[in-house]
């Protein structure tokens, strides 16, 4: 363990809108609903950057548009960002410098 809380427990939903969402250090699970809106999911919030390995996110497409989600410095698995089609989810960790899928499906 490194030491920092890596544990979230709010789950928080998001209507789908052109100014995306921000996923922040209290949340672990993100609901995305609305129309077909194309979401943009920044994981910038405070406390969520690359400097707490272990910290793991929910991000839910129950949207009708895709959802795409980008960290603020580092990677997720290698690309800049990370599309998430409707009717799927993803669930992505902190390795400390760039975040990796733990599971990605429906």
């Amino acid at each position: 363990m490194s030491g920092y809380d890596n544990w979230s427990y709010t789950t928080r939903t998001v209507v789908a809108s052109a100014t995306g969402a921000v996923i922040t250090a209290q949340d672990s699970i993100l609901i995305i609903t609305g129309g077909a809106t194309a979401q943009a999911v920044a994981l910038t919030g405070a406390g969520v950057g690359t400097a707490y390995p272990g910290r793991m996110y929910t991000v839910i497409n129950a949207s009708g548009g895709t959802t795409t989600i980008t960290p603020s410095a580092g990677t997720i698995d290698g690309a800049a960002n990370l599309a998430v089609p409707t009717s799927t989810s993803v669930t992505i960790v902190s390795a400390g410098t760039n975040w990796y899928v733990v599971s990605n499906g429906s």
